[in-house]
């Protein structure tokens, strides 16, 4: 369990940092700041459901959950585990959602980078690794 937590706070913090570096010129505008006691902006909260996989119609949590990721499994070294497996599971290019052979990659992704497998499996299709099920 305490791996769980240590993965869900590093996904969390680089999801946050890439706030900072990407979206923090929006709290230094006039007028977004606010007064003391005045309603924030709905933007300037992060919904944990989306530090990882957000619709791109969010931009801002799109974002910095795609950077997040990209922090976090930089893409070099993952393309060399992601190949290094696809080798050693049969070859290809690409696998297929939902099978054994996705399941095993996203496993070595996330324990190669310490992260979640919610976060390897949305990096993993972002980067067109993975195809949908009857796909591949």
């Amino acid at each position: 369990a305490s791996d769980t937590r240590e993965n869900r706070l590093r996904s969390t913090l680089a999801h946050e940092y890439a706030h900072v570096v990407f979206h923090g010129f929006l709290w230094t505008l006039e007028g977004v700041r606010g007064k003391p006691g005045q309603t924030r902006p709905h933007y300037r909260r992060c919904k944990r459901s989306r530090v990882v996989a957000a619709p791109q119609a969010d931009w801002m949590e799109w974002q910095a959950g795609y950077a997040g990721g990209a922090l976090l499994m930089p893409i070099t070294p993952l393309r060399a585990i992601v190949e290094a497996a696809l080798a050693e599971s049969g070859g290809g290019r690409l696998v297929e959602a939902g099978t054994d052979r996705h399941d095993a990659l996203v496993q070595r992704v996330a324990e190669g980078f310490a992260v979640s497998k919610d976060a390897a499996a949305f990096r993993l299709t972002k980067l067109g690794y993975v195809v949908p099920a009857a796909a591949a």
